[in-house]
């Protein structure tokens, strides 16, 4: 009584430690994330304000230097212009020097199109007046070039030059204007991160203070369970020393029936082995030639007896296949030879019960496979006897064909019966060892419930897979699918 007294106080303390704990995460855990989220938001705040203005001042810097450089470009297109004599260069540089202006134009209005400040529309205005002063100027000097007169153009030269100057100085001025603005928005950039990062140490140092309370309590908790653990050990240990006793028992129970499997193996390989004697004499002729039906009967009854005794050494060792280590022995085997073996050992039954036994393969399949014949008959053997068992009436088909693959080429033995058919609750079970759908159909037919389990261990070890689906009163399809592997011709 003590000791239940002990464990439900230690369970009460457990349960008390998990809400505690829970509760403790579940609050560190609105408080992060609130925190979390008020910082993801300063920061995307942050950096979607940066990113359209410095984007914006990026734009206005590169038409104001392109305006630079077109105004500049201008200026040097006019001395060159003077520098030259060639009426035709000239000519040139007066059409160079009108795209220029062009160009010049364009950008202006590109830049007017974008959001300006109010001290930039001051400063672009400025530079607007100034140009008006400029270019005629400009225009004046050009004509005097074409026309020859020389004197003319080049007296123009310094107040072009000086009207130009004044022009750029405005440019300039709004070059630095967009400088000091980057400036600006960097330290708002500054100022959200250092707020970002007070909120990550308010975080750290919340979950630091909450998490020593929470670290705390649980060692409070702890304390007093102590006395409820140990007894709850000292328990543990005495439910241990009755599990290993048990387990002894198991043991031994298991050796007995090791034993009893042993005993029960040898007493049944016993007649086993005077019935292959006798068939052995018979097949010989050592008592007389058998006719034709007697060979017969006396072929089938030595395969059926081979069968038999691999069967029994499967059931007296089902711990290998439950532990699927069945051995597979690969040779080169004549398929059709095996399918009218198997058809040949089950067409008395199928007659006695007035069944049609059908038999189609598939013309694209070799001769020659690579199987284990003593499996692969002891699977065909067990579902198509099934199959005539469970059908009272109208036929069993077995049909084999190829199932083509991108991967690895499939052979398919199929099952399909007319008989009484599976209820759809009983398909997953089907399978298992031991299972028997209805025990009344069992007792009449007879049956231990471990040859399905048999032929899908067995299928299983042949890298194949097994199915079926049925439909109670109209009959069952079983079908299973293994590697078609041709033998490799050997070199003479």
């Amino acid at each position: 009584m003590i000791h239940t007294e002990y464990v439900n106080a230690s369970l009460e303390y457990a349960h008390s430690m998990r809400r505690m704990v829970l509760f403790g995460f579940l609050f560190m855990g609105v408080l992060m994330s609130g925190l979390s989220i008020l910082a993801y938001l300063q920061i995307n705040d942050a950096n979607n304000n940066i990113t359209r203005v410095i984007e914006l001042n990026n734009k206005k810097t590169t038409l104001y230097y392109n305006m630079r450089h077109l105004a500049r470009e201008r200026t040097f297109n006019l001395h060159r212009m003077l520098a030259t004599k060639d009426s035709f260069l000239r000519d040139e540089h007066r059409i160079r020097h009108s795209n220029l202006a062009g160009k010049f134009i364009a950008t202006r209005e590109k830049l007017m199109a974008l959001p300006l400040s109010s001290e930039e529309i001051l400063m672009i205005e400025r530079f607007s007046i100034s140009l008006n002063t400029s270019q005629p100027k400009q225009s004046e000097l050009a004509q005097y070039a074409i026309e020859g007169k020389d004197d003319k153009a080049m007296a123009l030269v310094e107040s072009v030059s000086q009207a130009q100057e004044q022009s750029l100085s405005y440019l300039d001025r709004l070059v630095n204007t967009q400088k000091k603005r980057n400036m600006v928005n960097l330290e708002g950039a500054r100022d959200a991160y250092q707020n970002t990062v007070n909120y990550l140490v308010l975080i750290a140092i919340s979950m630091l203070i909450f998490g020593s309370i929470i670290t705390a309590y649980i060692f409070n908790k702890i304390s007093h369970s102590a006395r409820a653990m140990l007894s709850i050990n000292r328990e543990l240990q005495t439910t241990n020393y009755k599990l290993e006793d048990a387990q002894k028992e198991s043991e031994a129970a298991n050796i007995a029936k090791s034993d009893f499997l042993a005993n029960m193996s040898h007493e049944i390989r016993t007649p086993m082995n005077a019935i292959f004697s006798v068939i052995g004499i018979l097949r010989s002729g050592k008592l007389g030639k058998l006719n034709e039906t007697g060979e017969h009967m006396v072929n089938m009854a030595h395969q059926n007896s081979t069968h038999l005794l691999t069967l029994i050494n499967d059931l007296l060792d089902f711990s290998k296949i439950d532990a699927e280590d069945i051995k597979i022995n690969l040779e080169p085997v004549n398929i059709r030879d095996e399918v009218n073996n198997v058809t040949k050992s089950l067409k008395y039954s199928a007659n006695e019960k007035g069944l049609q036994l059908n038999t189609n393969i598939d013309p694209r399949i070799e001769t020659l496979l690579l199987l284990d014949p003593a499996r692969l008959y002891q699977v065909l053997i067990n579902l198509v006897n099934n199959a005539i068992k469970y059908t009272q009436n109208g036929s069993v088909t077995f049909n084999i064909r190829l199932i083509d693959s991108n991967t690895t080429p499939l052979i398919r033995f199929e099952i399909i019966d007319t008989g009484m058919g599976i209820s759809k609750e009983s398909h997953e079970q089907i399978f298992e060892k031991f299972y028997q759908v209805d025990a009344s159909s069992t007792r009449k037919i007879g049956g231990t419930g471990l040859g399905l389990s048999i032929c899908s261990h067995l299928v299983k070890a042949m890298s194949g897979k097994i199915s079926m689906e049925s439909t109670p009163d109209q009959g069952s399809r079983f079908w299973f699918d293994i590697p078609y592997v041709i033998p490799k011709q050997e070199s003479t």
